[in-house]
């Protein structure tokens, strides 16, 4: 199945797969749609141009990837081939600039997590890579001890623990792309 548009642009789903760190979930999914490195590399070039990044006029943006599948109060969901569970939000700004908000998953399939907060073990082993959210991992885990933001990734870091290790997560556009227990870099 070609992720290509009939339009001038690349498929929603693949523009933000392009731009992603590499983990075995998204590789995963990447095989089973069939795309090959040439077009994901292709993909990200188109994308790196294009200025999705950076905010595009609403117009421009609805002419490249299409309609949402929900819009209301300046906010655009859109449905992901690469993401079915998930939708992707994106934001209309004062000045007509549509930026991306990231993944959320769908209503219906938001997992039942429990009493919070989670015992950050517990958490690293509940939580999953390419499922989860920014959204899920703060209602178990509270506010990170500090986060970095490199946009579109962003990095949590929970604790110290007693091994002087912090608990992890990185996010590419919202959705947990990694899991590690690490040292915290200054």
């Amino acid at each position: 199945m070609s992720m290509r548009t009939a339009k001038n642009g690349v498929d929603l789903a693949l523009a933000i797969a392009s731009l992603m760190q590499a983990n075995h979930d998204l590789s995963v999914r990447l095989r089973q749609a069939g795309i090959s490195s040439s077009e994901l590399t292709a993909a990200r070039e188109w994308t790196r141009a294009s200025g999705l990044l950076r905010g595009l006029p609403e117009r421009k943006f609805r002419n490249l990837f299409g309609a949402p599948e929900t819009a209301a109060g300046g906010c655009m969901s859109y449905a992901l081939r690469l993401w079915r569970e998930h939708l992707f939000d994106v934001v209309v700004n004062s000045e007509g600039q549509v930026f991306y908000r990231g993944f959320r998953l769908r209503p219906e399939r938001r997992p039942t997590l429990g009493p919070e907060p989670l015992e950050m073990f517990a958490a690293a082993e509940t939580l999953r890579v390419g499922w989860h959210t920014e959204s899920e991992c703060h209602k178990l885990l509270g506010q990170p001890a500090q986060s970095f933001v490199w946009s579109p990734v962003s990095e949590w870091f929970y604790g110290p623990l007693p091994s002087d290790l912090y608990l992890t997560f990185a996010f590419d556009f919202g959705l947990l792309s990694s899991i590690s227990f690490q040292p915290f870099i200054r």
